[in-house]
């Protein structure tokens, strides 16, 4: 990125911007950037999703996988949460807080719904997100970080 060291005081990376990248140069870079003490908040895709469970990519560290958006095949990466915890702790970051989303739509695409209507199933994320050994696989993570 054209920006100086030590820039910024909080950096956003949402949008699953890191899936379509290597995840260890583009969290390297985001450290550069941002001053100590700053905040990250990283979003991503997790190989942990429902949807990937029964696939080789499943649980995995990285990988390329192919899925569907708007009816179209796309290839992204997907990392695991481990990993992905892994290169923000080699980066100087600690994670402050974690949450994984679409935890229950994900589910339901994997079990052969539409993307229209496995995306109807987020509402019951509420309830997903409480219960310790299902919510560990929501197809979307979001970190909250500090550079130390």
């Amino acid at each position: 990125m054209p920006f100086e060291d030590c820039l910024f005081t909080g950096v956003l990376c949402v949008g699953s911007v890191l899936n379509y990248c290597d995840a260890a140069a583009a969290i390297s870079e985001l450290a550069r950037v941002l001053c100590n003490s700053g905040k990250l908040i990283l979003e991503f895709e997790s190989s942990c999703s429902y949807e990937y469970k029964g696939t080789p990519s499943y649980k995995v560290d990285a990988d390329i996988i192919t899925t569907t958006y708007y009816g179209q095949p796309h290839k992204i990466w997907v990392y695991s949460p481990v990993y992905i915890k892994r290169i923000l702790k080699a980066c100087n970051f600690k994670v402050l807080k974690e949450e994984s989303f679409h935890i229950f739509s994900a589910l339901a695409y994997h079990l052969g719904r539409t993307e229209a209507d496995s995306a109807k199933y987020t509402h019951f994320d509420t309830i997903a997100k409480r219960i310790p050994f299902i919510r560990k696989h929501g197809c979307n993570v979001l970190m909250e970080c500090v550079k130390l």
